[in-house]
């Protein structure tokens, strides 16, 4: 039934039950175009029977769900396998190149760890300079919401989001850096962030600059690489540093050896618990990898060279 005007959800209906429909319709909900001649565009709708076949994690050429979902004329949707299946083997599609923490959000699942190879960690940058303390604010901006512009993989206006990426991750809209572990629209935000001086950050507002920084280009100054560079060390050391255990060392980590113990049944975890363990694990991995490549990348070119090459 509708929710009475100047009434919410909560209110109305109860906080069980609006929980209870809230899980319900993100992890079995399904956002695509329907085929039914709305110009609206995808819609999120429940789709009977589609909305029982498990994840398999896509290939490379097959990282987007809307592959095989295709919209039927009239309403409604045509499911095509992407391969063969054998006979006796269960039919299962994707949910499309999605981290364990976005799987765990949507579908109540999270794969076991090195079984997912879009594995991503997040730093969201919330306390943002403004105009009252940067001079250069607008400017800056303006540079960051060409980044989401062009790779469409954040909100604009928003505190830049830095992503940090499994080798090889073909959903970033974009190519990687340093070994493969940084987005390149990340390494680009931290360039723009890195900025203080209005004759550093207005010359590449020019529309020939501006391309060449967002395509990934050096910066002309090679202390601004290093100090890009340093930047994203310090991001993902800290958000390595809010997560238990981020500290020690892989070999060390208890969620390694607690993961381990339950797949060879010697302590078993509660699937909630399986599930925690694999996002957080995951996570840790890529910071972990990520920070390595970065490091070696410090140690060997950026303090003992003029250029700082961070392709």
């Amino acid at each position: 039934p509708p929710r009475p005007p100047g009434r919410d959800c909560k209110s109305v209906y109860g906080e069980a039950r609006m929980m209870w429909a809230l899980v319900t319709v993100r992890s079995r909900g399904v956002l695509r175009n329907l085929g039914d001649g709305n110009k609206a565009g995808p819609r999120l709708a429940m789709v009977p029977l589609l909305d029982i076949l498990n994840h398999e994690v896509p290939p490379a050429e097959l990282h987007a769900a809307d592959d095989v979902a295709k919209p039927l004329k009239g309403g409604g949707l045509t499911l095509n396998a992407a391969r063969r299946f054998a006979k006796g083997e269960e039919v299962v599609w994707t949910y499309g190149a999605k981290p364990n923490y976005g799987l765990l959000l949507e579908g109540g699942f999270a794969l076991p760890p090195g079984e997912n190879p879009y594995e991503q960690a997040h730093v969201v940058l919330r306390a943002v300079r403004d105009i009252s303390t940067d001079p250069l604010f607008d400017k800056r901006q303006k540079l960051l919401d060409a980044v989401t512009e062009l790779y469409q993989d954040w909100v604009l206006g928003r505190p830049p989001r830095m992503v940090f990426c499994m080798p090889g991750d073909p959903q970033l809209g974009g190519p990687t850096v340093i070994d493969g572990w940084i987005p390149v629209q990340t390494l680009v935000r931290a360039r723009v962030l890195v900025l203080t001086d209005s004759s550093e950050i207005e010359p590449l507002l020019e529309a020939g600059p501006a391309r060449r920084l967002l395509k990934g280009k050096a910066l002309a100054q090679s202390a601004r690489e290093r100090d890009a560079l340093k930047m994203l060390i310090d991001l993902a050391s800290r958000k390595l540093g809010t997560y238990p255990n981020g500290a020690a060392l892989a070999a060390d980590d208890p969620d390694e050896a607690a993961l381990e113990a339950d797949a060879n049944g010697t302590a078993p975890l509660e699937r909630p618990m399986r599930m925690i363990l694999r996002t957080r694990l995951g996570e840790k991995r890529v910071l972990r990898g990520a920070l390595e490549a970065m490091r070696a990348r410090e140690s060997k070119s950026c303090p003992h060279s003029e250029r700082c090459d961070l392709s």
